[in-house]
């Protein structure tokens, strides 16, 4: 019983002694703890405090001893801290903020020390390559030991600095620069600078190093490298709005995208300047209406007084106005301390500064467009009203800004022209029995609004009855109905001096509803005619014609095309695999059918097996045809458009003599697949549309290629040991055409 009571002493004093390991390194009194005041991963230049603490873990006092500092090569020094009464001789010190090629060691003497007693040293390093840093401490009176290991990244240090004058005058010009320093200790490999335009400051554009002006804040995007020691200058340059007795402030930033910045404190800048007494004059001058003016029209003519820095306690516009322009007067100015007076064509506003006068008032000057600028045909040249503002009070370094202009006009007489637009059947095929719609509109493509009545005149041709006529409000035509060559008369006199018809609008379309009595081509026609006292300057718009043709049973003219698609072989295959296409075009009619055309886009397939852009194999087998031509150019990666024009297409028999068109694909896209042929004449009516289109539908199994990538930073760098890695593992399915992966498991 007593040998198993010792045996679980000695195993409780094992385990105590185990535990008090896992803090710090104890041997016989002495215990040694080193800490950091920053974790793992940091970028190098990144300053680290390592406190390094010894104590006296006994109930008795210790004898003297020493403590030796290992500094690892790599890092820079920055300083040892001890309390000079415990600890003593510190040597040897490297040199402080230089690299260190080997590794130092600082051995301290460590004075006796009390029961439970503790005291600390501190280390400020600065890493300064990639890898792993151990910072070690060792007592020796009893070999305490321990290390303590810092993940370093790389590291570029930017510093800010920004350059600013002192003092700027109201008004004037200012320059200053930003200057990015990299410290190190690797190279910059993006960065971005940006401040807000500081108060008091209009920037000039466009800035230099590709900097830009967002809203209220400027960026540089700083994608060039940057090496350790190496800076760049930004050059900015504005112009001050404020006057004497402010102040303006210029705050900038620098941010570092890649690699970190192991020193954020110095990435700000500050710049203050004090502003004195200045003035600088300006005028900005707008017309109204912008754009095309017609002579008779009203123009007003705006001045705006402008001022950078102090407000000028007197100035004066002179503004000459052009021969192109009758004056009619001035906007009000009461109180504001501008008066204006106009002799000849010469127009002077002066400005004296009082109690309640207003500078930046703007000046309305209201004018008659009198003179065209340019004729019919559009040769001449646009006309400018220029004006100029001066002061005594303005420095005479500023007077580079002080003349405006309007940006010129150009000034036309009025013209109206009217545009006969006419619409009907598709291909103006027609069938003898049978009902058709043709639209009738106009529009004004002239400079100036078209007022009085208009008048629509449709010209039936012969073989052509108007069956009813669907006219808009305000339009009346004449006769209601007629049974064969006719005119037809629409009129209205809705457009008036205050409902114009304006420019670029059309009118309410007029819908003639028509049939054909007899087979053959016809040219049917449309006019639009204006009073006799409104001027069209282009009489060669204002009548349009629609042609066709009709056909009829009785007379054996009419075509009867038809279409049939079908899967040549199995419907169901997987992506990538071969899917085949038969498309014949028959005419099962009375006559033959002219300029046939056949077009199919056949989406959703691929080059082959591997997928990529799509690709088709046509054969062409013409049959009775003649002059029958096919095409399938690409339309987007996964889609052809197929396209056959056939010039003659005689009755034949599906089957026997009709022309087939058989195309070779490889399926891509997974599931329920369509495509649809058309077939139509452009020259021939066709006697039932109904056959005119045939799809087929088949379906594609999923076939995916999936590609597994991984990667790491470390791959083209290397690591050191006991480096953190980090690795990026990616799937990804080529863009090619075949089917997506669902489910996928790494």
């Amino acid at each position: 019983m007593k040998r198993l009571f010792t045996v679980f002493i000695m195993a409780i004093f094992a385990m105590f002694n185990s535990l008090s390991g896992v803090y710090a390194q104890s041997v016989t009194g002495w215990t040694l703890n080193i800490n950091a005041d920053k974790q793992s991963p940091l970028a190098a230049g990144t300053e680290i405090e390592f406190s390094a603490t010894v104590n006296n873990s006994d109930n008795f006092p210790t004898t003297p001893t020493s403590v030796a500092f290992t500094i690892p090569a790599s890092v820079k020094f920055y300083g040892l801290d001890v309390d000079k009464d415990v600890f003593s001789g510190c040597a040897p010190m490297p040199a402080i903020g230089v690299e260190l090629t080997n590794d130092a060691i600082i051995t301290c003497e460590v004075r006796i020390l009390q029961p439970q007693e503790s005291v600390t040293a501190k280390i400020r390093l600065s890493p300064q390559k990639e890898g792993v840093v151990v910072f070690n401490g060792k007592i020796a009176k009893n070999g305490a030991e321990q290390n303590r290991s810092i993940t370093v990244n790389k590291g570029a240090d930017l510093a800010l600095t920004l350059n600013a004058p002192a003092e700027v005058k109201g008004g004037g010009k200012v320059n200053f620069t930003a200057t990015v320093k990299n410290e190190g200790p690797y190279p910059s490999k993006g960065s971005t600078l940006t401040f807000p335009v500081p108060a008091g400051v209009v920037m000039d554009q466009p800035m230099e190093n590709g900097c830009t002006l967002s809203g209220n804040i400027v960026t540089c995007e700083i994608k060039q490298e940057i090496e350790p020691g190496q800076s760049l200058d930004f050059g900015f340059s504005g112009q001050v709005t404020v006057g004497n007795s402010s102040n303006i402030l210029i705050a900038a930033e620098v941010i570092a995208n890649s690699p970190l910045d192991p020193d954020v404190e110095n990435n700000k800048a500050l710049a203050n300047m004090k502003v004195l007494a200045g003035t600088d004059v300006s005028l900005s001058k707008v017309r109204s209406p912008q754009g095309l003016l017609l002579t008779g029209s009203p123009v007003e003519f705006t001045l705006t007084p402008q001022v950078a820095g102090d407000e000028p306690s007197q100035a004066v516009i002179k503004d000459v106005f052009p021969e192109n322009y009758e004056f009619v007067g001035f906007g009000n100015l009461a109180g504001t301390g501008w008066a204006c007076t106009i002799s000849g064509r010469d127009v002077v506003c002066e400005y004296t500064k009082s109690a309640g006068s207003q500078y930046k008032t703007p000046i309305k000057i209201n004018t008659t467009a009198i003179k065209a600028t340019h004729d019919g045909q559009g040769a001449g040249a646009p006309v400018t009203n220029e004006a100029t503002i001066t002061s005594k009070n303005e420095d005479p370094d500023y007077i580079g800004n002080n003349t405006t202009d309007d940006g010129g006009a150009s000034i036309v007489d009025p013209a109206i022209d009217l545009k006969a637009h006419k619409s009907g059947p598709e291909h103006g095929l027609l069938i003898v029995g049978q009902e058709y719609e043709y639209v009738l509109r106009s529009s004004n493509i002239g400079n100036a609004a078209f007022a009085g009545e208009l008048t629509i005149t449709d010209h039936l041709p012969e073989g052509m009855m108007m069956v009813s006529a669907d006219t808009p409000d305000s339009w009346s035509c004449t006769p209601a109905s007629v049974p064969g060559e006719a005119d037809v008369v629409c009129k209205t006199n809705q457009y008036t001096k205050d409902n114009p018809l304006g420019v670029g609008a059309y009118t309410a379309p007029i819908r003639l509803k028509v049939k054909m009595t007899k087979s053959g081509t016809f040219n049917n026609g449309m006019t639009v005619s204006l009073p006799d006292n409104v001027t069209d300057v282009d009489l060669t718009n204002n009548t349009v014609h629609v042609g066709g043709n009709a056909g009829s049973e009785d007379d054996k003219t009419l075509a009867d095309l038809e279409v049939k698609k079908s899967v040549i072989g199995k419907s169901a295959v997987k992506a990538g695999e071969k899917i085949e296409f038969a498309i014949e075009i028959i005419n099962h009619g009375d006559a033959v059918a002219t300029s046939v055309v056949m077009d199919d886009r056949i989406e959703n397939i691929v080059a082959g097996a591997l997928g990529d852009k799509a690709v088709v194999t046509l054969d062409v087998q013409k049959g009775s045809a003649s002059g029958m031509v096919c095409t399938a150019p690409p339309s987007g990666a996964y889609h052809v458009n197929l396209k056959c024009d056939i010039a003659t297409l005689p009755v034949c028999v599906s089957g026997k003599d009709c022309p087939i068109v058989k195309i070779s694909a490889f399926a891509g896209k997974e599931g329920t697949q369509r495509n649809t042929a058309h077939v139509f004449s452009t020259k021939v009516p066709d006697a039932n549309q109904n056959n005119n289109s045939s799809f087929v539908d088949y379906t594609v199994a999923p076939v995916t290629d999936v590609t597994v990538l991984k990667s790491s930073p470390s791959q083209a760098l290397g690591a050191a040991a006991g480096q953190g890695l980090v690795y990026t593992i990616a799937a990804r399915v080529e863009g090619n055409g075949l089917s997506g992966a669902d489910n996928v498991v790494i």
